[in-house]
């Protein structure tokens, strides 16, 4: 149960994170 909540935590991370990345080049662009 613990690693399921784990994994989706960190992939939420990880699509926020790819989000922000994507937004800030396009920004700076």
């Amino acid at each position: 149960m613990m690693k399921v909540i784990l994994a989706a935590t960190s992939r939420r991370l990880f699509l926020k994170n790819a989000a922000v990345t994507a937004i800030a080049s396009i920004s700076t662009r």
